[in-house]
């Protein structure tokens, strides 16, 4: 069965907030880049509009009504 986006968006969430790099269970080890998890996370968090798209540009009005 194929993980949905919110379950893949709360998994990311805990991997984050246990601040776990590495784990190795029954032989077999992993290794986490937290700042690769921190940006899939963003980008589906962004991708179902759960956090809004910030702009890189930012328009400063300096006139004077």
């Amino acid at each position: 069965m194929s993980e949905t986006t919110a379950q893949k968006i709360a998994r990311l969430r805990e991997l984050l907030q246990s601040g776990v790099t590495s784990d190795s269970r029954d032989g077999a080890s992993t290794s986490f880049d937290l700042d690769t998890v921190r940006r899939e996370l963003q980008r589906l968090e962004e991708q179902t509009g759960a956090r809004p798209r910030r702009s890189r540009v930012i328009n400063v009005v300096m006139s004077r009504r």
